[in-house]
């Protein structure tokens, strides 16, 4: 979604980025089913680190 570059601020720490409880649901529901890692999962809201190749 957004760089690095746009969330970090001061002392290269992350903005905190804010999830609706309808976003979080729907991640719920979707790792219930096995259809994304938590890790996928939060690399697509905005709100984990990008994950490596």
């Amino acid at each position: 979604m957004s760089s690095d570059a746009d969330t970090t601020r001061g002392w290269g720490r992350r903005a905190k980025v804010l999830v609706s409880p309808w976003q979080k649901y729907e991640i719920y529901v979707r790792l219930m089913r096995e259809e994304v890692t938590v890790g996928a999962a939060a690399t697509e809201a905005g709100v984990g680190p990008p994950l490596r190749s």
